[in-house]
């Protein structure tokens, strides 16, 4: 009996039925590409902070009445016209009237929230506004010891988001440091740590930790949140961005 001969199938043969892989100019065959099972590999997260209880904020209503009870009715007045120049000149006049007069602590706490609501919580976009505002709380946290934990609760998130910004990053800085000087280093880092852990926008954590750098080089180490800090530093560094 004749046995009949199978012919040997061409490797190359089976390889050219295969269906041609789909893949965009410059990516990687399927089996070269790595693969991640587990995930994205995260950084270490920020520090968990809890601020202490220092009360709610004043409703805005009463800011508004307090302020106009306090300052000149012709300052106040300047805030409504339709030109920024005066409004400008409003701000510079209320922070001459602070630095005079030293009000009490519920006024400056009455003023800031005043200010905030001028400045559409902070989201303003008039860049003379904001210049104006910064020199405000710059000038005022100087010349007035009467700045609460609130009134610093208010100014912190306007401050340190205007940090990134050249045009106002040495007022910004100024006024952090001197709020430190109102109300103890560790309230304002915790502050700033809360407010930046996190943020969309690197230039800001790399600014807010140059803040922090300059407040241990002018209050030292006692007092600071050290442990937070470290976590804090950890997390910026880790940063992809």
């Amino acid at each position: 009996m004749i046995k009949k001969a199978v012919a040997k199938k061409d490797p190359e043969d089976e390889e050219e039925k295969k269906p041609t892989e789909e893949r965009k100019f410059g990516e990687k065959p399927a089996n070269l590409q790595k693969k991640n099972p587990t995930g994205p590999i995260k950084g270490p997260n920020g520090p968990k902070i809890e601020l202490e209880n220092i009360g709610g904020s004043m409703p805005k209503e009463q800011a508004s009445e307090k302020v106009a009870e306090a300052f000149p009715a012709e300052t106040i007045a300047k805030m409504e016209d339709s030109k920024w120049q005066e409004k400008v000149a409003c701000l510079e006049e209320m922070t001459a009237f602070i630095a005079e007069n030293q009000p009490t602590d519920d006024i400056i706490e009455a003023t800031v929230r005043w200010l905030k609501a001028q400045l559409k919580d902070w989201k303003d976009s008039n860049m003379n506004m904001n210049k104006a505002a910064v020199n405000m709380l710059k000038e005022t946290s100087k010349t007035s010891s009467n700045y609460n934990k609130r009134a610093v609760h208010t100014v912190m998130p306007f401050l340190t988001e205007k940090l990134g910004d050249v045009k106002f990053k040495e007022g910004c800085v100024e006024a952090i440091l001197n709020l430190c000087e109102q109300v103890g280093p560790k309230y304002v880092m915790f502050e700033l740590m809360l407010l930046t852990n996190n943020h969309k926008v690197p230039k800001i954590y790399v600014e807010n930790c140059a803040v922090v750098a300059r407040a241990v080089q002018e209050f030292s180490i006692i007092g600071m949140p050290l442990k937070e800090l470290i976590e804090y530093f950890l997390c910026a560094v880790s940063s992809t961005d």
